[in-house]
């Protein structure tokens, strides 16, 4: 749903016309909500319930960011039906979750209204494109919304627009409803058309071509398309002009996308098979879409039938329509019209209200059937209803709070019998099911899976759905792995298996959207990366990996910090390496700079300098090609990215590292410690392969290419990483201010309340000293040297237990501190980590602090970084304290200050950010953590040994500099 140029040119329609016209500020908003609010009690609550189970099926309902909240209590506190939503005020999710369903139902309608007036749909004509929906509910509004739909429509048909198309408003119109805050909140994310684009001409290429593409050098990639936009830029694909160009739909693949959301992967197919002179009922018969959300599915729908008939001038899209409808009924009398299907494709189950649930209020026991009521679409028509005279008041109740019976009436409104549901078939979902259909399979498989971590599941989904992780071996480490990182497995790579075996056929071609994290986590991807060739899966489907493009450095998803990464892959065949790679690469531009730039992007350069705001010009484009191979020959290894070139291949610098003659001798000085220790013999190439002279780009490189030692018989590495001390959501009650000395038994204290999503209250108190101790921060970390800790943590912590000190000894020794942490003891029972893994123990606990937590001197480096920047971290001799780091860092614990001096002095070399970059995702959670330093095998410090006392003097200078910069 993002569009990054004006649909409507014209100064007369605007997108943001239709923002005022149908947006949730508009009084059209108002007034639908307010006829909402008459049939609420009646028949909201079935339809709801059914929506919720989706919901709440997959997300987890208290994730709620405080945007969100903000969001509904700013811009929609002033509805009537308001209070009605929030009358139970203690639970947000449930409030914010009939918001929700509210806006949709009003998105929904809003949708129906303009296919009803653009093809003048009759209401079984309506039904039999759309089957009942969930949001039929709230049809009495369509007649207010029928009135400004016809004008809009009339104003688009006088506009001659040529840039402009009904589906396109469709994909914008929810995300116009709902602000960006909003869906961030929600976890709703959209995939750009440029990406959308690539993805698709790449899965056509790899259907029509039985090899794999060689990686594009840069010196012929091809001309990118700019792109104004003040969002995120577009990319243009290096498949464009190579797809064969087929004459025939016979000749066309299959494309399903098994989470299409609202069509976007989908609707380009549509258009190009159009374009071609075929048959929009044979096209549509060659397509298929997923989704478990009702709204994604109806908008998907309602985009199909305007693309199939854009090629018409609006008088005629109605004929077409009902010709489309004719075909299909007699060619798939089994399948939907518009092929876009309710369905959970992880569990290849259609959605059910299955288990009892709350439908009736007790103040209406005689109206048992009112849950049936979406399937008589004439009935919310009729406001004058004998059985409810003083519904059409309620608007006014939030408007008189001094009636002391109000919230008596919404308590009576929230306590609902349990009845057994009667749920209608929505989107004729369960009918398709039970076909032959249901069970189809599909030449290509595109599209862009959730990105959702295990840990992040809601309980029921991730019971629901464990049995499936075990059956595609996907679940490879031990309980405590996964309990430390390795749980935070991604549900498209069970989506990518599940997909793989049970709707591509053998040969197909898969072209995915995931998070770079799959290739490239060490335990949270293990699984995904043994490609389908697990021994342990009970249902093995073997895949071969044939190319992946990194976008990393490309910021095509606006507000998403994850690093993602596209790839191809075919079913049946094992994956060989190397993978091609290419690295594609964001560059800030000027559209005076555009070359030949096309109407729709000159009038939005237009538009944007007529309101006064400069619009960037993006251009994304191939900046590396490269390989991937194993880091090691263990099982699911990470893959490393190598790119030939060094320069382009080196990690970013800071200007400390700027390449000088100190650095050039830093990195001759760690390449032959490597080379010395016999750890690793090169930290540039990946193990050859007999696939390695294939590829032109490589060939030249491979006489004088050595192979690498599989990691796997790399020695053990001798230092061992942990995090630093977590709060686990708490920080706002662990960290200290104002606390600058600390030899009284009694310290003065103020915790910073503010810091952290949890926000607490801010608190001067005493607590003993000896529980305190400073604090360094991720801020505070650079190279060499870290500045000196402005903040203290409180640890009342057994090290040696690993666990909060006990309450007999808290009273004993620490009243103080015991009597401050009770004022918080409902926030620190509420943590989430709390409650999984340590609720027997004392609720002040804390995690990953330990008895080397405390070791006098340290290496810390931060973490979620964009390369590795070591810092020494000495005892802090004016506090007396040993300085602990959060948990953002990660530490190591060394003996003396010349190990510290060697350990990052190899740390913060070129060598090694290198090989850092290449096997991990850089910005992401799992960069720098301690598990990628293991595998970097870094060599004891010798003291006796030249070589290391030569690092050690290099990293001591490089710390005193570093030292006098920050005082």
């Amino acid at each position: 749903m993002f569009f990054h140029r004006p649909f409507f040119p014209t100064s007369t329609f605007s997108r943001d016309l239709l923002t005022r016209r149908f947006g949730v500020s508009s009084p059209l908003f108002s007034v639908a909500t307010e006829r909402c609010a008459r049939d609420f009690p009646t028949t909201f609550f079935e339809p709801f319930e059914f929506w919720r189970s989706i919901w709440r099926s997959i997300s987890d309902a208290s994730s709620f960011e405080a945007s969100t909240r903000s969001f509904f209590e700013r811009r929609l506190s002033s509805l009537p039906f308001f209070p009605l939503l929030s009358a139970d005020s203690s639970d947000f999710a449930d409030f914010a979750e009939r918001l929700l369903f509210v806006v949709q139902t009003f998105a929904a309608q809003t949708i129906f209204s303009f296919l009803s007036s653009a093809f003048e749909l009759a209401e079984s004509e309506r039904l039999e494109l759309f089957g009942p929906t969930p949001f039929d509910w709230g049809a009495s509004i369509r007649p207010l919304l029928d009135a400004e739909t016809v004008q809009t429509l009339k104003e688009l048909n006088s506009s001659n627009s040529p840039s402009f198309s009904l589906d396109e408003f469709l994909a914008d119109f929810y995300a116009r409803l709902f602000p960006a805050e909003a869906r961030r909140g929600l976890g709703e994310f959209y995939t750009p058309p440029g990406l959308v684009a690539e993805v698709v001409d790449r899965a056509l290429f790899h259907f029509s071509e039985p090899t794999p593409l060689p990686p594009t050098p840069p010196s012929s990639a091809p001309s990118v398309l700019p792109f104004l936009t003040q969002t995120a830029p577009t990319v243009c694909s290096p498949y464009s002009t190579q797809p064969r160009q087929f004459a025939q739909n016979a000749d066309f693949p299959s494309i399903l996308d098994p989470t299409c959301g609202d069509g976007a992967f989908l609707i380009p197919v549509l258009r190009r098979r159009t374009a071609l002179g075929i048959d929009s009922a044979s096209a549509l018969a060659q397509i298929a879409g997923f989704d478990l959300s009702p709204l994604a599915v109806l908008s998907a729908r309602a985009r199909l039938a305007f693309a199939a008939t854009a090629s018409f001038p609006p008088k005629r899209r109605s004929a077409e329509l009902r010709r489309i409808v004719e075909r299909r009924r007699a060619t798939r009398p089994n399948e939907p019209i518009l092929p876009i299907f309710l369905l959970d494709a992880v569990r290849n189950r259609v959605p059910t209200l299955d288990a009892p649930t709350t439908t009736v209020p007790v103040d209406q026991p005689n109206q048992p059937n009112q849950p049936n009521q979406p399937n008589q679409p004439n009935q919310p028509n009729q406001p004058n209803q004998p059985n409810q005279p003083n519904q059409p008041n309620q608007p006014n109740q939030p408007n008189q709070p001094n009636q002391p019976n109000q919230p008596n009436q919404l308590n009576q409104l929230n306590q609902l019998n349990p009845v057994v549901p009667t749920s209608p078939d929505y989107f004729n979902a369960r009918r398709w099911a039970a076909t032959p259909d249901f069970e189809r399979r599909f030449d290509l498989v595109v599209g862009n899976p959730p990105w959702i971590a295990w840990d992040r599941l809601s309980a029921e989904y991730r019971d629901a759905t464990k049995e499936r992780w075990r059956e595609r071996g996907l679940f490879t480490l031990s309980g405590s792995a996964a309990l430390l990182g390795g749980g935070k497995k991604e549900l498209a790579g069970l989506l990518v298996y599940e997909t793989l075996d049970r709707r591509l056929r053998d040969g197909g071609v898969l072209a995915f959207v995931v998070p770079k994290s799959l290739f490239q986590s060490r335990d949270a991807g293990n699984g995904f990366r043994r490609f389908g060739s697990n021994p342990d899966a009970a249902r093995p489907t073997p895949f071969r990996v044939l190319e992946i493009d990194d976008f990393s450095e490309a910021p095509l998803f606006s507000g998403v910090s994850s690093k993602f990464a596209t790839f191809c892959a075919r079913r049946g065949e094992p994956t060989r390496y190397p993978l091609p790679v290419r690295r594609w690469r964001a560059t800030a531009g000027d559209e005076a700079q555009t070359a030949q730039p096309s109407q729709s992007t000159q009038t939005n350069a237009t538009s944007a300098a007529r309101r006064g705001r400069p619009r960037r010009t993006w251009r994304v484009e191939i900046a590396d090609v490269g390989f991937a191979s194993p880091t090691s020959d263990a099982p699911g290894a990470p893959l490393r990215f190598d790119f030939p070139d060094a320069k382009r291949n080196a990690p970013p610098s800071s200007p400390q590292t700027s390449q000088t003659a100190e650095s050039s001798e830093l990195d001759a000085l760690v390449e032959r410690l490597f080379a010395e220790n016999a750890s690793v013999r090169s930290l540039n190439r990946p193990a050859q392969s007999p696939d390695f002279a294939r590829f032109p780009l490589f060939a030249a490189d491979a006489d004088d290419a050595s192979p690498v030692e599989p990691a796997s018989e790399l020695a053990a590495s001798p230092y061992v990483a942990r995090l630093g001390a977590n709060a686990a959501g708490a920080s706002g009650v662990f960290w200290l201010e104002n606390v600058e000395r600390l030899d009284e038994t009694l310290v003065s204290v103020r915790n910073l309340g503010d810091v952290g999503r949890r926000k607490v209250e801010t608190v001067e108190t005493q607590v003993e000293s000896a529980l305190v101790f400073p604090l360094l921060r991720w801020r505070d970390v650079d190279e060499f040297a870290a500045r000196r800790p402005t903040t203290a943590i409180l640890l009342p912590q057994d090290p040696a237990r690993r666990r909060g000190i006990d309450g007999e000894t808290m009273r004993r020794d620490f009243p103080a501190a015991l009597a401050y942490l009770n004022r918080f003891e409902t926030t620190l029972r509420d943590r989430a980590a709390y409650r999984k893994f340590q609720s027997r123990a004392p609720f002040w606990s804390l995690y990953n602090v330990d008895e080397a937590t405390f070791a006098p001197i340290k290496v810390v480096w931060r973490r979620m970084d964009s390369t590795i920047r070591a810092a020494v971290v000495p005892f802090d001799a004016e506090r007396d304290r040993p300085i602990i780091p959060q948990d953002t860092l990660s530490t190591v614990a060394v003996a003396t200050l010349d190990e510290a001096d060697y350990l990052a002095a190899v740390l913060n070399s070129t060598p090694v950010r290198r090989r850092v970059a290449a096997s991990s995702v850089a910005g992401s959670k799992s960069f720098g953590s301690p598990g990628a330093f293991a595998a970097l095998g870094v060599p004891r410090f010798v003291p006796t040994s030249s070589l290391c006392q030569t690092l050690a003097e290099f990293g001591r200078r490089r710390r005193e500099e570093a030292e006098r910069k920050n005082a």
